[in-house]
């Protein structure tokens, strides 16, 4: 026949209240009295200790009286907030051990231990790249999962992180990646490198310059079909502050296509010669004759060793504005410096290289002579860099291409944002995503 034990058990107020937040003043302890319920008889302590532990309970509270010890156990995975309990009797005239509950059902507060459930939650996310905190618990929410304290959370990821080992890559491992990715799949679709190389200094034993090219023989063929080569590096992709490449294609309705993505441990212009090198290596007859970027003097560099003289340098008019606008504040005077980066805009959607250049020496003209505070400086500074060098960023430069590298930047977000969620990842977690990047 089961015993019923009636104890009189005092909590606080605190415990109704989240235990993150800090206590002020003291809490006024009321009493619960909690009816319990004989479940099980124990004839060695062991057995009973071993009973509580594979329901995942904690202790509570300690009280030892003279008919014996009672042992008091609250829920780990809801908390103290929780209103169900167990208790462990220890009679003072006996080696049994009673176990009771007072059968209240499991609810409240947050779930202050990881289930097996939770934890194939989260491991399931970080295959798609969901690792952080915030993302983790929106998504416990979104299951209907009960949601854990954030540091019990940040706990069990440190812990799997570090169960996961080094996951930066050494010159060895990436070139033994490269070469296991160099052969050509049968399948288009199927990424591959279509160029690496590993410069080490022999002293210190360090990679000078690394290099790895990746792209598919379908994206290869779009890239080959197109006149025209849009290019720009982007960062915060890695912890090894590593510049990653990204190139593509526009095609007539001016819709950008990425077609090859490279790692790269510079942003010099051999760095960018390595890349088109490797692009003509795939492709020999492959020979653009627009080349889109923004001004940077090593992609022009790079590309014409490789492609040679003959194309069009485009200068992307996105970077190309706020460069010179950032100038225009030395102009004190707000309606002369308006008046003159409207003329400018104006300039930017001259149809035809002649117009162009006449409208620039009459828009020189006209400025030489101001005696306005700092307009002979912004004009001389706006000559030499945007007139007579880098002067490919108006509409009728390259008539059906793009005079911007918009849609180039708008890829390099979507990788931010949807293969990497904005996070840096080691450069052996990096490397490793290029299949999924490209594809």
């Amino acid at each position: 026949m089961a015993l019923t034990l009636s104890q009189v058990h005092y909590v606080s107020d605190s415990e109704q209240e989240s235990e993150d937040e800090p206590v002020t003043k003291s809490q006024k302890r009321r009493k619960i009295d909690y009816k319990w319920i004989e479940k099980e008889q124990f004839s060695r302590k062991e057995e009973a200790q071993s009973r509580v532990d594979s329901a995942s309970w904690a202790v509570l509270v300690t009280n030892c009286t003279k008919e014996g010890k009672y042992v008091t156990y609250y829920c780990k995975e809801h908390g103290k907030l929780c209103s169900a309990r167990c208790k462990l009797f220890y009679p003072s005239d006996s080696l049994q051990v009673l176990y009771f509950e007072n059968d209240l059902p499991h609810e409240g507060g947050k779930t202050k231990i990881l289930t097996l459930e939770l934890k194939t939650l989260i491991n399931d996310l970080a295959l798609v790249g969901v690792t952080k905190p915030n993302q983790i618990l929106k998504a416990v929410r979104e299951n209907g999962m009960p949601e854990p304290p954030k540091s019990a959370l940040n706990n069990y990821l440190a812990r799997r992180k570090r169960k996961q080992g080094n996951t930066h890559l050494n010159v060895s491992d990436f070139l033994i990646w490269c070469q296991r990715h160099a052969e050509k799949p049968d399948d288009d679709d199927l990424p591959f490198v279509i160029g690496y190389d590993c410069i080490i200094d022999e002293n210190e034993l360090q990679p000078i310059s690394i290099h790895a090219v990746v792209s598919t023989s379908r994206l290869l063929k779009i890239l080959a079909s197109s006149s025209n080569l849009h290019v720009d590096s982007t960062y915060k992709l890695n912890y090894e502050g590593y510049p990653v490449f990204i190139g593509g294609i526009s095609d007539l309705g001016k819709h950008f296509h990425p077609c090859f993505i490279m790692l790269s441990s510079g942003e010099s212009a051999e760095d960018y010669k390595f890349a088109f090198q490797a692009l003509l290596n795939s492709l020999p007859e492959y020979c653009p004759s627009v080349l889109v970027a923004d001004a940077a003097e090593a992609i022009t560099v790079g590309f014409r060793e490789v492609i040679g003289d003959g194309f069009l340098r485009v200068t992307c008019w996105a970077h190309v504005n706020p460069a010179y606008e950032k100038r225009l504040i030395c102009i004190k005077d707000k309606a002369v410096r308006n008046e003159i980066n409207k003329e400018i805009h104006l300039l930017q959607v001259c149809s035809d290289p002649d117009v162009f250049k006449q409208a620039s020496l009459l828009w020189l003209k006209k400025w030489q002579r101001s005696s306005v505070t700092g307009v002979t400086d912004f004009v001389s500074y706006f000559k030499a860099q945007w007139l007579d060098n880098n002067y490919g960023w108006y509409e009728g430069y390259a008539p059906q291409h793009p005079s911007t590298n918009n849609g180039l930047e708008s890829c390099n977000r979507v990788v931010k944002d949807e293969d990497t969620l904005r996070s840096r990842l080691p450069l052996g977690k990096r490397v490793t995503s290029y299949t999924c990047t490209v594809t």
